[in-house]
């Protein structure tokens, strides 16, 4: 190709694209997953489901969560990992690849 001429990206280059980038990234979302507690990965579970009361007895039950101490240190342990971000009330992915691939796996 020309040094002058560019390539464009077509709207059906997209998702070959997008799952490149999962494909190189899955060892490292792997890794991530395994050194998370069942508590940590239940949160991620919840999180992903849209579940927004964390300390309801139904997401409790549903999640396995034991104590409402346990809900808060999951989370906490994974925002101090980088995994989640926390604005407010508001908890999102810092990464939305790694979301991507958890819904997907």
């Amino acid at each position: 190709m020309a040094e002058n001429q560019k390539k464009v990206c077509k709207d059906e280059d997209v998702p070959a694209a997008h799952q490149s980038i999962i494909n190189q990234l899955f060892l490292l979302f792997i890794i991530m997953t395994e050194s998370l507690t069942e508590n940590q990965l239940n949160f991620l579970k919840a999180l992903l489901n849209g579940e927004t009361e964390y300390s309801s007895q139904a997401t409790f039950a549903k999640y396995r969560f034991g104590t409402s101490g346990n809900v808060s240190r999951a989370k906490q342990s994974l925002i101090d990992k980088d995994i989640l971000d926390s604005v407010g009330t508001k908890i999102s992915f810092q990464n939305p690849m790694f979301q991507y691939w958890l819904k997907t796996e």
